[in-house]
C-alpha cells in the first residue's frame, strides 16, 4: 500500500479556495528539493517510479465546457396549444366538439359546406331514416346495392343506418360532420370508398377496411366497443382531417395493412393508435390525447416501420411503445409512462413524463440502435411521474441530447452496446427508494461509450461508472459535477472505473465531489488534462489495485489533499 501526497504530484497544483489567487496569476509549484521528479504509476497492484524533470508550464485557467442545447421539437406548434412551459400540448378540450386538434394548425373545423364540392350530375341522393319513414328513398343500404361502380352518393342530413358492406368503387359525400351521421361501414377486398363530411357512430368498429381501400376526409369517428378505423388484410387506408373520439378499444388499428393519419386528433380512446406485424403506419401532424392504456402502441413482435412527423402525445399513461423501426421528426410526449423505440432515427423530440394523477411511478425512455438528434428527455415537471433516464440497447449516435430530472441512471448502456455522443447533458438524476447510488452514465460489460463536449451534474452517486470486462468510456471536453451523494452518503464520485473496465479522460473538469474525484477499483484510467476542484472529503484520486496512467502530466489542478493508491 502506497500513499503519495501532494509533494509527489508534479504538475498537480493547488486550487485552495474560491478566495485564493486567481488561476491565471498562480506560479507553478516548486520542486521539493534538488531530486524532486515526476511520479508515474506502474502496473496494477504495484507502483512504478520514474524520475524525469518537472514540467515548467504555468497553471492553466479552469476551462468552460459549453454544451449546445437540443433544438426545440414542434417549434411551429399552433399558439393555442403552447403551454406555460413552452411545450406543445394539443388538447381536444381547447377546441369545439366538431373540430380536430391538429398540432401545427390549431383547432381545425371539420364542417365544410357540401355545396362547395362539385358533384357529378348523376349523383344519387340518399335519404336518412326519418325521411324514409315518410316514403322517401333510397336508403343508404339500397343505394349501395344498386349503384354502379364509380357512383357518387350524396347523404342528406340526418342519421343513416350502418352495418353496410361495400365491394365496389363508391364515393360518399355527407352534409357535414354536424349534420350527417352514418353507422358502421365495412369495405371488402374488392371495395374502394372515398368518404367525406360525415360522422360515423358505431357500436363496434366504425370503419372496417378488410383488404380494400379507404380515403376518408373531414370525418368524425366514434365507436362504443371497437375501433374508430381498422385496416386489415392488406388494406390501404388514408384518413385526413378527422377527429377520432372515445372509442372503446382503439382509435386506429392496423393489422397487416397500410395506415396513414394526417391532420387528425385522437382523443380519449383506450389506445390511440395500434399496429401489429405486417403493418405500415404513418402519422403526420397528429395529436393523440388521453389513451388509458397507451397513446401509440405496437404489438409485440411488430418490426415497423413507423413514421411519426409532427406528432404530439398528451396525457396518456402508456406513452409510446414502438420496439420496431421508426423514423421520427418533431415529436412531443407530454405525460406518459414510457417511450420505447427499437431502431431508426429520431430528430427533434421532447419527452416530458409528468402527468397529474398518473398511476405510473416512473417513466421509461429506451432506444435500441440508430440516431438521436435534438432530443430533450429532461423529465417530469410536476413530480407525479419521474423518468428513469435513457436505456440504450444497441448502437446509438446522439447529438444534442438532454436527460434529467428523474430517478436512476441518466445514460444506461446494456451489455455489448455503444454510444457516440456529442453535446450530451445529463443532470438531476436521483437515487430511488433504496438510496442506492446512481450514475450519470453507466457503462456495463462489453459496452463502449464516447462523450464529447458534454456535462454531467447533480447526480446522486457517480458522474460516470464503468464496470465489467470490455466496458470502455472515453470523455473529452466534459464537465462533471457537482455530484450529490445519495441519502446513504456512501458515494459522491466523479468517475469510477470498476473491475475490468477502462476509462480515458481528455480535458475533463471534475468538481464538487465527496468520496473521490476519480475512483479506480481493479479498473484503469488514462488521464490527460484533468481539472479537479473541491473534493469535500476523502481522496482526490483513489486507485485501489487499479491502473492509473498519465497522472503526472494529466492532473492540472486539485485541492491539497492526499493522492491515495491502495
Amino acid at each position: 500500500s502506497y500513499r503519495h501526497f501532494a509533494a509527489l504530484s508534479v504538475a498537480v497544483y493547488c486550487a485552495c479556495s474560491e478566495a485564493a489567487t486567481p488561476p491565471e496569476q498562480r506560479e507553478p509549484a516548486s520542486p521539493q528539493g534538488p531530486d524532486a521528479k515526476a511520479w508515474n504509476p506502474g502496473v496494477p497492484g504495484d507502483v512504478g517510479m520514474s524520475w524525469d524533470a518537472a514540467p515548467t508550464r504555468a497553471f492553466p485557467a479552469l476551462p468552460e465546457v459549453v454544451v449546445q442545447p437540443p433544438v426545440p421539437a414542434l417549434a411551429d406548434c399552433a399558439a393555442v396549444f403552447v403551454g406555460p412551459t413552452g411545450l406543445c400540448q394539443p388538447r381536444a378540450s381547447m377546441c369545439q366538439p366538431f373540430e380536430a386538434a391538429v398540432p401545427t394548425l390549431g383547432c381545425v373545423d371539420l364542417q365544410e359546406s357540401v355545396e362547395a364540392t362539385a358533384l357529378p350530375d348523376d349523383t344519387v341522393d340518399v335519404y336518412p331514416e326519418h325521411e324514409l319513414a315518410l316514403g322517401a328513398g333510397p336508403s343508404l343500404g339500397d343505394a349501395v346495392a344498386i349503384a354502379p361502380s364509380g357512383a357518387t352518393l350524396r347523404l342528406r342530413p340526418g342519421t343513416h343506418a350502418g352495418d353496410i358492406r361495400i365491394d365496389k368503387l363508391l364515393r360518399m359525400v355527407g352534409s357535414g360532420v354536424r349534420d350527417t351521421v352514418v353507422g358502421g361501414l365495412e369495405i371488402g377486398p374488392s371495395g374502394t370508398l372515398e368518404l367525406s363530411d360525415v360522422s360515423v357512430e358505431a357500436f363496434s368498429t366504425g370503419l372496417l377496411v378488410d383488404g380494400g381501400k379507404l380515403v376518408a376526409t373531414r370525418v368524425r369517428l366514434h365507436s362504443v366497443a371497437g375501433a374508430g378505423v381498422q385496416a386489415d388484410h392488406g388494406a390501404d387506408v388514408v384518413v385526413r382531417r378527422a377527429a377520432i373520439v372515445e372509442c372503446g378499444l382503439n382509435g386506429a388499428l392496423a393489422l397487416e395493412a397500410s395506415l396513414l393519419l394526417e391532420e387528425c386528433s385522437l382523443d380519449r380512446n383506450t389506445v390511440g393508435v395500434v399496429a401489429a406485424a405486417g403493418a405500415t403506419v404513418q402519422l403526420r401532424n397528429v395529436a393523440v390525447e388521453g389513451g388509458e392504456v397507451a397513446g401509440v402502441h405496437a404489438l409485440e413482435g411488430f418490426g415497423g416501420p413507423w413514421e411519426l412527423d409532427r406528432v404530439a402525445v398528451v396525457a396518456t399513461d402508456g406513452g409510446l411503445f414502438l420496439p420496431g423501426h421508426v423514423v421520427v421528426a418533431d415529436l412531443v410526449v407530454s405525460g406518459g409512462a414510457r417511450v420505447v423505440f427499437g431502431t431508426g432515427d429520431v430528430l427533434r423530440a421532447r419527452l416530458d413524463f409528468a402527468r397529474a394523477g398518473s398511476t405510473a411511478p416512473t417513466g421509461e425512455f429506451s432506444f435500441g440502435s440508430g440516431s438521436l438528434t435534438d432530443v430533450d428527455a429532461s423529465g417530469g415537471r410536476d413530480g407525479s411521474v419521474e423518468p428513469s433516464g435513457l436505456r440504450i440497447g444497441g448502437h446509438v449516435k446522439a447529438v444534442r441530447l438532454r436527460v434529467g430530472g428523474g430517478i436512476g441512471d441518466g445514460l444506461s448502456l446494456q451489455d455489448g452496446v455503444s454510444l457516440d455522443g456529442v453535446d450530451i447533458d445529463v443532470f438531476g438524476m436521483a437515487a430511488g427508494a433504496t438510496g442506492a447510488p446512481v450514475a450519470g452514465g453507466h457503462v456495463r460489460p462489453g459496452a463502449v461509450a464516447s462523450l464529447r463536449r458534454s456535462r454531467i451534474a447533480h447526480v446522486a452517486g457517480m458522474g460516470a461508472r464503468t464496470f465489467g470486462i470490455g466496458a470502455r468510456l472515453s470523455l473529452e471536453d466534459v464537465a462533471i459535477g457537482p455530484i450529490d451523494p445519495p441519502s446513504s452518503r456512501a458515494f459522491g464520485v466523479g468517475v469510477a472505473s470498476l473491475p475490468g473496465s477502462e476509462v480515458t479522460l481528455r480535458r475533463v473538469v471534475i468538481e464538487k465531489t465527496q468520496l473521490a474525484a476519480i475512483w479506480v477499483h481493479r479498473g484503469s484510467v488514462d488521464a490527460r488534462d484533468v481539472w479537479i476542484v473541491d473534493v469535500s472529503e476523502g481522496e482526490v484520486v483513489d486507485a485501489e489495485k487499479g491502473l492509473l496512467t498519465g497522472i503526472a502530466d494529466g492532473i492540472l489542478a486539485v485541492l491539497p489533499r492526499a493522492l491515495a493508491l491502495d
